[in-house]
């Protein structure tokens, strides 16, 4: 037991079952019903583990802010609004080899008439890649990331590799900060700005305060429902979009990928040992503990 090595996922079984069995000894010695360990008892588990206590904390107080603001989770395949964000995730059984990966990226490139190669100098100098598609890859992740032509929006695509599935995220997001839910709510502006011209063209046309007031609310009354006719149907259109990248990209990948299905079982740590045959006859009686260890460390090379 003490030579063996622990996976990351045994790990977190190891140190989640010796938080419960500390938490059973502190209700225990205290004579209390309340289950769980405060956050000064965590960090003394962790202290005694070689762990950082401060990173205890830090921990519990993301778990707090997490718990306080719950991100809404999007169903399989489908875009939905999450504040100033248009996404869409879908996992499916299939390891994130980077061959794979990258015949994704192609696809996308293609379907958005870019690739990597069409980024100069200028772009990186400047930060700005206006109708051009940039990749960031680290050994967690793959990122794919775009921005149209009129830098309006950005669109993103993540691929990630866990447990031995796959994770494709797409979102979008308004350039400036504006929040998808209340696009509608920008046909205000529009319709003011149309107001000061309706209002000249009208006094002049008609010197008449009464006529140019009723053309004012009227031109108003039009170009405020046109408008926001015009970007609900945008956002709309925008949730098309993304729900059709998930639902291609998901197609494709399960297509190209010859082990999308995870494997029915794993090989277990002792069928995975190489068997040592070792001689009787070669060690001896007479042989000394010593020698016996040798002996067996000579075989096993």
């Amino acid at each position: 037991m003490s030579d063996r090595l622990f996976s990351e996922e045994e790990v977190a079984k190891v140190i989640r079952r010796a938080a419960e069995l500390e938490a059973a000894r502190s209700r225990n010695a205290k004579g209390s019903s309340n289950a769980g360990l405060s956050v000064k008892e965590l960090e003394e588990i962790a202290s005694a583990s070689g762990l950082d206590p401060e990173l205890v904390r830090q921990a519990a107080t993301e778990l707090d802010s997490s718990e306080s603001t719950p991100h809404t989770a999007s169903p399989e395949g489908k875009a939905i609004i999450d504040g100033n964000e248009i996404y869409a995730e879908s996992w499916i059984d299939a390891n994130a080899e980077p061959a794979l990966i990258d015949l994704l990226i192609t696809e996308l490139n293609h379907k958005h008439g870019t690739s990597e190669d069409d980024v100069t100098w200028w772009n990186n100098l400047t930060g700005d890649y206006p109708g051009k598609a940039r990749v960031k890859r680290n050994k967690h992740a793959t990122e794919w990331i775009y921005t149209d032509s009129w830098q309006m929006s950005t669109t993103r695509v993540l691929f990630q590799g866990r447990n031995g599935r796959l994770r494709i995220r797409v979102s979008k997001r308004d350039t400036y900060g504006g929040t998808w839910e209340n696009y509608g709510s920008y046909a205000w502006l529009f319709a003011f700005v149309l107001l000061i011209p309706a209002g000249i063209f009208g006094y002049i046309g008609t010197d008449s305060t009464m006529l140019t007031a009723l053309i004012m609310t009227t031109a108003f009354i039009l170009s405020f429902g046109v408008s926001r006719t015009y970007l609900t149907n945008l956002v709309s259109k925008e949730e098309q979009t993304i729900t059709r990248i998930i639902t291609d990209l998901t197609a494709y990948a399960r297509e190209l990928a010859p082990d999308y299905q995870k494997p029915a079982s794993k090989t277990t740590g002792t069928e995975s040992r190489r068997t040592i045959k070792i001689d009787d006859e070669e060690i001896l009686p007479s042989e000394s503990v010593a020698q016996k260890a040798q002996r067996l460390r000579n075989q096993l090379r």
